[in-house]
């Protein structure tokens, strides 16, 4: 017969398993925090680590061994200080692992694993290669994270994100919308250095938020050669249009109709203008929205504008006269009085713009 060994022995006997590191560097740090030299780390050894720190200035690069650290509560591993951590999975069933601190590993990009690492308070990993962060939701008590100077283009992970949050920093990354952060309430959110012009959906009431420092860049204007000519495009954090603090490129800014005005375009065809915008707090002394616009363009010719006359059969009764302006400005078309005649009615496009198309006005 076969000896049945019950769940204790088993785990008994799994304890004594010798664990192996192919990182020397990693092997070294657990020996010394669990005053370990002489005999061989064991399973049952890696359960009593409850924090690790690498910070001696030794490269850990590998992790491998660590996922039998079940009770670990603490990681620190700053790659400021010469370590080179670029997989984490060994951590992803760490569930009581509440602080985990992975800034300045440079070539840190993928961060799934979080999705399962439930007990995570506070993850800092700024200054790594992240791009995206995974769905978060299983992480409830989630206070804390840190993912500044990144490498994220969508922050739709923050719709996943535990309302125990607190703090939020994604500063200096590629995020252009801030629309799904817009759930987020009692916390300080740092956006700073992005992509992002509109802010006004965020709690700004709840929430402390900074938002300087971005840099956008809009889609290509086409204008004619005299001027050109931008609806504002910045709201403020309350949804007003929000003027400019300072025009470059010899601009103007017309409060009244919300335009902005460049007279004075270049003689290529092709270039670009620019704008900066500050949002300060009711004394005037502390700015925390903001940015600066760049706004590209490029001179277009416009093409004419035909004026037909023809009866209720599509004859011709006049001749064709043809209109030409500048492309982006405003034409108006009357009809003239033609003999034996009446103008059933004014069409649509009796007044318009001058476009890149060929446009044909037809009185019937």
């Amino acid at each position: 017969m076969v000896p049945v060994l019950s769940s204790h022995t088993v785990a008994e006997t799994t304890d004594q398993e010798p664990v192996l590191f192919p990182d020397q560097n990693l092997e070294w740090e657990i020996r010394d925090a669990l005053h370990i030299y002489g005999t061989p780390i064991t399973q049952g050894m890696m359960k009593q680590l409850t924090k690790l720190n690498f910070n001696r200035g030794i490269t850990v690069s590998n992790l491998e061994g660590l996922q039998y650290a079940t009770n670990l509560r603490s990681l620190t591993a700053d790659g400021g200080l010469g370590n080179d951590i670029r997989d984490i999975s060994p951590l992803a069933h760490l569930t009581k692992l509440e602080f985990l601190y992975l800034s300045g590993n440079e070539h840190l990009s993928d961060i799934r694993v979080l999705t399962t690492m439930t007990g995570l308070k506070n993850f800092q990993a700024d200054g790594c290669a992240i791009q995206q962060v995974p769905d978060l939701s299983a992480l409830k008590q989630l206070e804390k994270l840190s993912l500044i100077r990144n490498q994220i283009q969508s922050a739709d992970f923050a719709t996943t994100v535990s309302p125990s949050i607190k703090e939020l920093a994604l500063g200096v990354n590629n995020i252009s919308n801030a629309s799904p952060l817009a759930g987020i309430h009692n916390a300080k959110i740092g956006l700073n250095v992005n992509h992002i012009l509109d802010t006004s959906m965020l709690d700004w009431e709840s929430n402390t938020i900074e938002s300087y420092g971005q840099q956008i860049t809009l889609p290509v204007q086409k204008t004619g050669p005299s001027q050109l000519t931008l609806a504002n495009p910045v709201p403020s954090t309350g949804g007003e249009v929000l003027p400019p603090n300072l025009i470059n490129d010899n601009g103007v800014y017309q409060e009244a109709s919300h335009q902005f005005i460049w007279s004075s375009l270049p003689t290529q065809p092709t270039g670009t203008v620019s704008f900066s915008y500050k949002e300060y707090d009711e004394d005037g002394k502390y700015y925390y929205n903001g940015g600066r616009v760049t706004v590209p363009y490029e001179v277009v010719a416009a093409a004419p504008v035909t004026v037909r006359y023809v009866d209720t059969s599509g004859n011709t009764v006049a001749p064709e006269t043809t209109l030409t302006g500048e492309y982006g400005t405003d034409y108006a078309v009357q009809a003239m009085a033609i003999p034996t005649y009446t103008l059933t009615g004014t069409p649509q496009n009796a007044t318009g713009t001058y476009t890149e198309s060929a446009q044909t006005v037809t009185f019937v």
